[in-house]
């Protein structure tokens, strides 16, 4: 199953940095699957996120916190 140029099971690589009220910083691993994703398309599914456990706030923080310019889409209001 891939998702925006990510695949399934290469996002639990990041479920620690994107689950939770308090996530640890994202490891290397991680942000190496958020540097190949594609971003923009991952963020229009915003709604969808709470769904599969993920807090979009923490998802949409990793791009930053992995060094990357964070998509308009992705800005969290």
């Amino acid at each position: 199953h891939v998702l925006c140029d990510i695949e399934s099971n290469k996002l639990n690589l990041c479920f620690e940095a994107i689950t939770g009220n308090h996530p640890p910083k994202p490891n290397e691993k991680c942000c190496e699957v958020v540097k190949h994703a594609n971003l923009p398309c991952f963020c229009r599914y915003k709604s969808v996120l709470p769904a599969l456990g993920i807090n979009p706030a923490n998802a949409f923080a990793l791009p930053h916190k992995c060094g990357l310019k964070t998509p308009p889409e992705c800005r969290v209001i």
